[in-house]
């Protein structure tokens, strides 16, 4: 997986629109939970110290959906497994591995998904809890992405989803003025961030509407239809994508 170097040190976390899109990408997710009422945790090598300086994520899931959850009281991150096959809890979390690697730049959890969990294992969801997140990289196929209280850079991508399970969930607090990709194959994309973000942000969808609502200082609309916009937030120091296949895209700023 490419590396990445979590710069930005700011650590606050983070519309029926939003609320529809985080109902239908959790659905299967709390079907999953109510049943398996203690998620299967992964031992995380190199997670025994607290982790101090710049966090990101770096998560892989081939076999369903991602939780990326900000939680400022933790001290470290955690990572569960949620799984669930012929109605009845399954253990899937040998199908995921989990470490942290500490440099100069600061840490990165990485989660991924074993080659065999394609074959061998049932759906599952991978919830991680983090005490921070200064930068997330996020992979799935099947399954959506749950993304709160992240910063930094922000790069998800969801393949192989119908509309149903490939919605997109990010809202956070933090103003981004770091790159930004959000794309899915098919699904409602929301995205809520910190108003004194500098982004241009070009949104599309093939099928569906394009919508932007922005409480910042300036903003500088390029082009705008029902389906697309491009548009300049504050400074537009960094680029913003989003995208998806079929659905609705909402992207909001404010605090």
């Amino acid at each position: 997986m490419p590396s990445m170097n979590p710069i930005n040190k700011s650590r606050h976390s983070g519309s029926r629109f939003a609320l529809g899109a985080i109902s239908v990408l959790l659905a299967a997710v709390l079907t999953v939970g109510c049943a398996l009422k203690s998620p299967m945790r992964v031992k995380i090598p190199g997670a025994d110290e607290p982790v101090v300086g710049p966090f990101a994520a770096d998560i892989q899931n081939v076999r369903g959906a991602v939780e990326l959850i900000v939680e400022g009281w933790l001290d470290r991150p955690v990572v569960e497994v949620l799984s669930i096959e012929s109605g009845r809890p399954v253990d899937s979390s040998e199908h995921v591995a989990a470490s942290v690697t500490r440099g100069e730049f600061g840490s990165i959890l990485r989660v991924v998904s074993s080659d065999t969990a394609r074959q061998a294992a049932p759906a599952m969801m991978i919830r991680v809890r983090m005490p921070a997140c200064d930068g997330a990289r996020v992979r799935t196929a099947g399954g959506g992405v749950l993304a709160l209280g992240v910063g930094g850079s922000i790069d998800i991508k969801v393949v192989q989803a119908d509309h149903a399970s490939g919605s997109i969930v990010v809202r956070t607090r933090r103003p981004i003025s770091q790159p930004l990709s959000i794309t899915t194959d098919s699904g409602d994309v929301s995205v809520t961030l910190g108003s004194a973000s500098n982004l241009r942000v070009v949104a599309r969808t093939a099928e569906g509407s394009a919508k932007l609502q922005a409480n910042v200082a300036r903003t500088s609309m390029n082009t705008q239809d029902l389906v697309h916009f491009d548009v300049d937030i504050n400074d537009a120091s960094a680029p913003g994508e989003v995208r998806t296949g079929r659905g609705d895209i909402r992207v909001v700023f404010r605090d």
